[in-house]
């Protein structure tokens, strides 16, 4: 890409984003309906022990966030790990750089299909318990819909849709925390904080098994780096609204989870606790219908704040690609008023609605996608350290001590060995998916790509 190129490039997608605009981002993002369900699946499973598997996801997450700061404030790019991964192998040649970069690329793309499948059911679940109108794949429908129509109408108003959305989702989760322990349920009973010391009912085995979820909780928060040209000041804003992000989603899942599980004991009742939107029912439970109706409520916002996100970020990382050569050129057109990458956006919308349409099972989803996640995790960890080495002189706006990086690879693999023992084809469902997304840039680029003869 020529220098007029970049200029061009920055001249379009450029904005006047704050710290809050990051941080809504990243919350929007993470607080999903997958995070309500799987949050009380934990509970279900671990009992009180899932707080600890909150706190190793929120911790391996801070890692990962650190190390997508550092090298998207080297580079501001759009493309994301595409640009990390192009600029990291240049040193190998233009055409190795080039394939590593859109093969990851197409992978993230193809990761998040998965992913934001597993959000889209979560999603279309609690609708369908808590209103019993239309059928899950009707409410998938219905979703994806709203969120790429805002999306196409350009990123202000995505930014405002998701911030209001946050302070909604944030406000009820943790009312429905703080009125579960202080008496205010059906009940007719406080929280107990003994319950959080019974230490019989911290079990490793368990804790193991929601390792996965408890990622899960924090999962996400990198997809505000995206938006880089869009954000003031990003050296600053984007770690920082990242970080307050982080913490803002610890303290509201601590006030949800403690309030409601040392009220409603998810050891004397896992079955409640477990399934495809278990905050319905435990809503209704505490609170009755009208808490049923709350908690769906809090599930439609936050799946659509976390779409609109996720709509807003991964089309223009094929928007990147495509502007360089990498992908077909139409992916490449904005919207000339609205300022939008149109054709990225609906490609993305199918790539999402594939696999949700085939699966409705909202845990084994997040298992699977949160293998395909950590190991985009791994590679970007990987990018931060060799960055170190084959660059050490490169200014860096924002910088952790590399330790973090080599302790978060070495979390992912814990976890994999843990959390997914009997269960490695899900581990080898996900490298399938990196197969293909090379695959099909290897492909393109032989036959059709412009990106060799361009850098």
């Amino acid at each position: 890409m020529t220098q007029a190129d970049r200029a061009k490039d920055a001249a379009e997608l450029s904005g006047r984003i704050g710290w809050w605009g990051v941080a809504a981002a990243s919350i929007g993002l993470v607080v999903a309906s997958t995070t309500f369900a799987g949050d009380f699946n934990g509970y279900g499973i671990a009992g009180p022990g899932y707080l600890l598997t909150l706190l190793f996801g929120l911790t391996l997450n801070l890692f990962v966030a650190f190390a997508y700061a550092e090298l998207t404030t080297i580079f501001s790019e759009t493309g994301q790990v595409f640009d990390f991964t192009k600029r990291c192998f240049a040193d190998w040649g233009s055409q190795p750089a080039t394939l590593l970069a859109a093969g990851i690329g197409t992978t993230y793309w193809l990761v998040f299909g998965l992913v934001w499948a597993s959000e889209t059911v979560a999603g279309a679940h609690a609708m369908v318990q808590a209103t019993n109108l239309g059928t899950v794949t009707l409410w998938i429908l219905v979703l994806n819909g709203i969120a790429i129509g805002i999306n196409m109408l350009g990123i202000r108003l995505t930014i405002t849709m998701v911030t209001i959305l946050v302070l909604c989702m944030i406000g009820i989760r943790m009312a429905m925390g703080v009125a579960a322990f202080s008496g205010l349920n059906l009940l007719g009973r406080g929280g107990d904080f003994g319950v959080l010391f019974d230490t019989s009912s911290y079990r490793l085995s368990d804790i193991f098994k929601t390792l996965p979820l408890g990622i899960w909780a924090f999962i996400g928060l990198e997809f505000s780096t995206p938006l880089v040209k869009e954000v003031r000041d990003p050296s600053t804003n984007i770690p920082r609204g990242m970080i307050i992000g982080a913490f803002t989603i610890l303290v509201m899942a601590l006030t949800m989870g403690v309030g409601i599980i040392t009220t409603f004991n998810p050891l004397a009742h896992p079955s409640v606790y477990t399934g495809n939107a278990p905050q319905i029912e435990i809503a209704g439970v505490l609170f009755g219908a009208e808490g049923r109706l709350i908690a769906g409520l809090a599930s439609f916002l936050a799946t659509m704040g976390s779409l609109l996100i996720a709509y807003a970020a991964i089309p223009r990382i094929l928007y990147a690609m495509a502007r360089q050569g990498a992908w077909p050129k139409k992916f490449a057109w904005l919207h000339p008023r609205f300022l939008s990458p149109w054709p990225a956006t609906l490609a993305t919308g199918a790539i999402i609605l594939i696999p949700s349409l085939f699966s409705t099972d909202v845990v084994s989803l997040i298992r699977l996608a949160a293998v395909v996640w950590l190991l985009t995790y791994v590679w970007v960890l990987v990018l931060a350290i060799k960055f170190r080495f084959s660059h050490p002189d490169l200014e860096r706006p924002f910088k952790r001590h590399i330790g973090f990086y080599v302790l978060g690879i070495l979390l992912i693999l814990f976890v994999f060995w843990k959390a997914y023992s009997g269960a490695y084809h899900l581990i080898a469902i996900g490298l399938t998916v990196f197969v293909l997304g090379f695959a099909f840039a290897k492909l393109y680029l032989d036959n059709f790509g412009t990106a060799l003869s361009n850098t």
